[in-house]
């Protein structure tokens, strides 16, 4: 009887146990019944567990309707097939087979194509879908075609096609993830292909601002193994495409990836300028870092050439490992706020007013003012962590003190090393680096590998970054100067004299989600339930 009992007890406890593992691991495939709208719509609409998957079929849609949803669940959003990534193809590979057209009139509002609202916790993954745009009915979107808002930290665009968007193919606000193996075409004038940043709560990216770079961790949008060219022909001298665009408070790594013909990089600074709903309040782009990159600018870089790889508007950077090839300069570093060269400033309380004494003569409070230039400049090249700045115009304030003050913004140098830069032959504006604001300054913004493409100085551990094996570091170091450790991979900064301390490790190659490993709850599903629509 008591063995009985037993067996009837373990079978029931086996029971339970079985049906709370299938419960834990079953999870939806949901079929749209095509590749309209209002199909996918209802089929994301019925993902009631975390790690489904809706299937897009084969098909050429054209919206005119925006798809804009919050998710309250991890899902997978999966089209048929799509050119995507090749190493050796710039053109990609494959072919479209799930193609959604932007045809939407933003007349009355910067509505997306397909966007999502996502939150903590739950991953979130866009993969094997074209987009194209309908010149003749869709209107210009300056917030992305495709639109990613939120507090996921497990976001993964990947094997997607974007062709020739205008103006912003892809918009990430505050999500961290990667996007991987797509295929970029440019086909409009300035047109960005993809653009991030971490505005926070305030919308501005104040909070950003308030924690260091954080560098070689997973606190970045990852961009990785994509392709990028302008399919359009071009003149000479004229840029196609921007491939990302960072702004407030925006943090992204940028590796790995082939820029094709008549593509550059750029990022925004602080205050005007900023497109959709930043403003005059926007901060400027916090840390980047770019590397392992093949960036080639023309086929005939003596007639077909371009000003700089990136221009550098603020914030910080690391920059290293990338090939260039056609650009007159690796980076063309410029704080605008210095004239009215780009932008109009607006004097404070309503505005950030311009920086330093030279255009106007007279300062900004937002800027420290140790000289006539205004250094250290808020949001400069080569500053980071400050003071939390709360408010909008006119009233914004440091919070630290309740008034119009500089935000005691540390240090956070950029540093520049193992670049291979080929600028155009027979020109005379060749730089590895070039500083048009007057304020910028090497040794204190900024360093450089020595020697490079401007200076023959070698590395002595005074100035600019050393690189070789880590046994050979020089032991003697001036503040602020690098060293790149060959054999380990990492970045060494003096953090006083003759004071080595670990900068930097690049972080996970492929990125985790790359490799399986995405997080809240949205593992390789088994036990699937098919539902067709």
């Amino acid at each position: 009887m008591v063995r009985t009992m037993n067996r009837t007890i373990c079978g029931l406890l086996f029971s339970i146990l079985f049906l709370a593992l299938s419960g834990r691991t079953q999870a939806q495939t949901i079929n749209a019944a095509s590749c309209n709208e209002s199909d996918v719509q209802k089929a994301i609409s019925s993902v009631t567990t975390d790690g489904a998957t809706v299937l897009i079929p084969t098909g050429n849609c054209n919206w005119t309707t925006s798809l804009n949803l919050t998710l309250t669940h991890s899902m997978t959003l999966q089209g048929a097939g799509a050119v995507s990534y090749s190493p050796t193809n710039i053109a990609g590979t494959g072919t479209d087979k799930t193609i959604l057209t932007d045809s939407i009139n933003r007349s009355t509002g910067d509505s997306p194509l397909l966007g999502f609202i996502t939150i903590t916790g739950k991953s979130l993954r866009i993969t094997g879908i074209a987009f194209y745009w309908n010149q003749a009915n869709a209107t210009a979107t300056y917030n992305g075609s495709v639109r990613v808002l939120g507090a996921s930290t497990s976001v993964r665009i990947d094997h997607c096609h974007f062709n020739q968007i205008w103006n912003v193919d892809m918009q990430m606000y505050d999500v961290q993830g990667v996007i991987d193996h797509n295929q970029f075409d440019a086909g409009h004038g300035s047109e960005n292909q993809m653009r991030f940043n971490n505005g926070g709560t305030s919308g501005y990216g104040n909070e950003s601002w308030t924690v260091p770079a954080n560098f070689g961790s997973s606190q970045f949008m990852f961009v990785e193994n994509n392709n990028y060219q302008f399919v359009q022909s071009q003149g000479a001298g004229q840029n196609g495409g921007f491939v990302f665009d960072c702004t407030a408070g925006g943090r992204g790594v940028f590796r790995y990836n082939n820029m094709g013909f008549h593509e550059a990089l750029q990022t925004h600074l602080t205050g005007p300028g900023l497109y959709g709903a930043y403003g005059q309040n926007a901060r400027g782009c916090r840390a980047l870092e770019i590397y392992g990159n093949v960036m080639t600018y023309s086929s005939s870089p003596i007639t077909d050439n371009y000003y700089a790889s990136l221009e550098l508007e603020g914030g910080t950077a690391l920059i290293w490992g990338n090939t260039y090839t056609g650009y007159l300069k690796l980076v063309q570093a410029y704080y605008p706020r210095v004239n009215t060269t780009t932008y109009q400033q607006v004097a404070p309380p309503n505005g950030w007013g311009y920086c330093g004494s030279i255009q106007t003569g007279s300062t900004s409070a937002w800027d420290q003012n140790t000289n006539s230039t205004g250094a250290a400049c808020i949001d400069q090249i080569g500053r980071g962590a400050g003071d939390l700045v709360t408010g909008v115009f006119p009233n914004t304030k440091n919070s630290a003190t309740g008034t119009i003050t500089w935000p005691h913004q540390a240090s956070e140098p950029v540093y520049a090393w193992n670049n291979i830069y080929n600028p155009p032959p027979q020109e005379s504006g060749d730089h590895y680096w070039g500083s048009a604001d007057g304020l910028t300054t090497e040794n204190r913004d900024y360093y450089l590998q020595l020697p490079n493409y401007d200076e023959s100085a070698t590395f002595n551990g005074t100035a600019g970054v050393g690189q070789g094996l880590l046994s050979n570091r020089a032991a003697t170091c001036t503040k602020g100067v690098g060293y790149w450790a060959t054999d380990t991979n990492t970045l060494y900064t003096c953090t006083a004299v003759n004071t080595w301390a670990l900068y930097y490790t690049g972080y996970t190659y492929p990125h985790p989600l790359v490799q399986g490993s995405q997080t809240g709850n949205n593992a390789t599903p088994s036990n699937l339930t098919t539902i067709v629509h």
